[in-house]
């Protein structure tokens, strides 16, 4: 899923300098929705909806925006701090996982900054310098 979001500060100028210290984080929090049928009485089932809409927590991320600003982008899995136990859930544990991440949940992440906000790094070749971009 796709994402954009504008990012605007009256206090921080996009610098690189001011970048470096913003001490903030992007938290990314993980639901499931499920629809739940709460229709009494079947013979209306034709003709009346009644449902309800539950969000479940699976769990959260946390990337400090120092970070992307610092890369432009980020790519990766990352896991997820997940509660110990999630009611209604079973997990499916196959034998060829780590003991470690046994418990775990993951989230794949493509995070980019547009326009990249780190500046370009010059590459000297003898005499001559070249802007990497």
């Amino acid at each position: 899923q796709d994402l954009q979001l504008t990012v605007r500060s009256n206090s921080v100028d996009f610098c690189p300098n001011e970048v470096q210290s913003i001490d903030d984080c992007i938290h990314i929090n993980m639901y499931d929705e499920v629809v739940i049928d709460i229709l009494e009485d079947d013979r209306t089932r034709e003709t009346n909806i009644h449902q309800r809409l539950e969000r479940h927590w699976l769990g959260s991320c946390v990337i400090p925006i120092s970070a992307l600003f610092n890369s432009s982008q980020i790519e990766g899995t990352f896991q997820l701090n997940t509660p110990r136990h999630l009611l209604g859930y079973e997990r499916i544990i196959s034998n060829s996982e780590s003991s470690h991440y046994r418990n775990s949940t993951f989230l794949s992440l493509f995070i980019m900054a547009q326009p990249p906000l780190h500046p370009p790094e010059p590459i000297k070749v003898d005499d001559t310098i070249f802007i990497k971009v």
